[in-house]
Parts: structure tokens; sequence; C-alpha cells
């Protein structure tokens, strides 16, 4: 289980035998999900614990164990963030529009001299 001491840092802690015994303290995590990964599902959760003040777990979005839901979870999110947020997206280069401009002066020059090496002048 999880406790949190008077100053917010959380400790995981475990029975032996009847005897409780304290554990390191738990590393900032931000796979609310638990699925191995930092994506956008768990910014949706997340974004759906926001605000909450007190008693938040880490499934609310709480990933520094501070029994909160702010902004410093959703900047240990974004540090921890390991997938893309629109598949779609995913790879998709687009041109600068400079390039397209700089492609299209090209082809235009590339097409005058053809025409004009086409062309015999007569004598």
């Amino acid at each position: 289980s999880v406790t949190t001491n008077t100053i917010g840092a959380a400790f995981s802690t475990q029975l032996l035998l009847g005897n409780a015994t304290l554990g390191a303290p738990l590393a900032p995590d931000a796979d609310f999900q638990g699925d191995g990964d930092v994506d956008g599902n768990d910014l949706a959760l997340w974004q759906a614990g926001y605000g909450i003040c007190c008693e938040a777990t880490r499934e609310d979005g709480d990933s520094d164990y501070d029994g909160d839901v702010d902004g410093r979870d959703f900047l240990l999110w974004q540090r921890q963030y390991t997938g893309n947020l629109n598949p779609l997206t995913a790879g998709v280069t687009v041109p600068e529009p400079g390039t397209i401009w700089l492609l299209l002066l090209g082809l235009i020059s590339i097409g005058r001299l053809i025409t004009k090496s086409s062309t015999v002048c007569p004598r």
C-alpha cells in the first residue's frame, strides 16, 4: 500500500510476518492507466482528475503521490510522455510553404530551358 507522510512524500509499505517495514520512496509515475506507457490516454485521466485537492490516487492523475492532481503532475506526465497524442499524424511530414514556391520556380525554369533549346534560330 501507499502511505503519505505529513510533508507529502509517499512511501511504500509492506507487511512481512505482521511487521510493517518502511520501503524506499515511490518514484513519480505518470502512467495513470498502469499499461506500461505514458500517452494520451493517461493525459485524459489527468484532465478528468485535475483539481482534486485531497486523497487523489494515481488513477486520478496524481503522479507525485502528494494527494492532489495539479500542474506538477502534468509536468511529470510531459517529462515521461512516450506516445503520440494523435496516431493519425504520426510520421506525416508537411512541406514548408517556401519549398513549394522553390519547386514551382524550378519547374518553370526547366520548362523555359527546354523550350529555348528546342527552337532553332534561322541564320
